[in-house]
């Protein structure tokens, strides 16, 4: 079987219908539909999906599609047979059932231009740059306006001002690409961040650079985003790493998210050829020392970021954490390439398209 240039990696965690504009479309098929109007063909999706022994799903209604779909279980993370959040482990899931030399990291409920893909792999084979796409929301065909009625779009939008791109962006977010053998050099995503949502990306972003790799940012790459339901909400609810079980319409926070700020500026405390690649060993005695002081608050910020957490709890307060952690005391050590090996032997057990 040829193997494609690129896969397409989808992680979600989203039941099947989130997007409040189009409230009746599938949301992994609204992705499909724009990877469908592609001109640059030679690829495959992989799905990597947090709930995947629960989803409920006729692949066949997604419509003729003209590539490979592979449906794939996230079984190695410690983070999520937890039950915790594993957005990390979720895209190294991903790399795993990955055939492609180039890899294209989608978020859900997202849609883009018929371009989007030739624009990011002509990128790579013409510059060597791995392309970062800029996003914007929309609810149905309408922008999507904050309370201050402007338009909802990606933040780093004023790093580039009237430059058209930027190499180097020090900010890699959600909508990314790298090659194999960097995913691979990096040993991927760093799992230690998982159990919250925030800084992952930009990390491994930081580590491709430190290996030698230059990240783009490019005004004419980008995804309109659907504004959605968060996750374990919306017309068809399922139990999630965010939220615990709902009661009625309560929904609350899950009491056991952590916040990885610390743990993302221990990383860049260390020497840069400590920091180069991920998944190899825990924190270090002295490190462990440093956490609890990270957490304290600082008229209502954290100390870390200086701009706050994404998790409060009820109320209001930014969630503390010491050293007795789930994943500080039990940190995932694997090798990337050789899990990937494995994953490849039963990939097509999971072809659904």
């Amino acid at each position: 079987m040829t193997q494609p240039l690129m896969s397409v990696i989808l992680n979600t965690a989203r039941s099947n219908f989130p997007m409040i504009g189009f409230p009746n479309i599938n949301h992994l098929f609204y992705v499909i539909d724009s990877l469908r109007r592609q001109t640059f063909k030679d690829f495959e999706l992989i799905v990597s999906d947090y709930i995947h022994g629960s989803r409920k799903i006729d692949w066949n209604e997604a419509g003729p599609v003209g590539f490979s779909i592979y449906h794939v279980p996230i079984e190695h993370s410690s983070a999520h047979s937890g039950g915790y959040c594993a957005i990390s482990g979720g895209k190294n899931n991903g790399i795993m059932y990955s055939s492609g030399r180039y890899l294209v990291f989608l978020d859900d409920c997202c849609a883009f231009e018929k371009n989007f893909l030739f624009i990011i792999f002509n990128n790579w084979a013409q510059r060597k740059l791995f392309t970062n796409a800029l996003h914007r929301k929309e609810i149905g065909s309408q922008s999507y306006f904050d309370g201050s009625g402007e338009p909802v779009v990606d933040c780093r939008y004023k790093l580039l001002g009237e430059q058209q791109e930027l190499i180097d962006c020090f900010h890699m977010y959600g909508y990314s690409s790298m090659s194999i053998d960097a995913a691979l050099k990096i040993n991927g995503f760093d799992e230690m961040f998982d159990g919250s949502r925030q800084l992952e990306d930009i990390e491994c972003g930081e580590r491709l650079k430190l290996n030698g790799h230059h990240i783009l940012l490019n005004k004419s790459s980008f995804v309109n985003e659907q504004e959605h339901f968060e996750i374990g909400r919306g017309p068809e609810r399922n139990d999630c790493p965010w939220h615990t079980k709902n009661d009625g319409d309560e929904i609350k926070l899950n009491p056991n998210l952590r916040c990885n700020g610390p743990y993302y500026y221990l990383k860049t405390q260390r020497p840069s050829k400590n920091r180069m690649v991920a998944n190899i060993h825990g924190l270090n005695q002295e490190e462990k020392k440093q956490i609890r002081p990270c957490y304290k608050l600082n008229e209502g910020t954290c100390m870390v970021s200086g701009v706050g957490c994404n998790w409060l709890d009820e109320n209001g307060k930014l969630k503390y954490m010491d050293t007795k952690d789930f994943i500080y005391d039990n940190p995932p050590i694997f090798d990337l390439r050789n899990m990937r090996e494995q994953r490849m032997q039963r990939k097509e057990s999971f072809r659904v398209r």
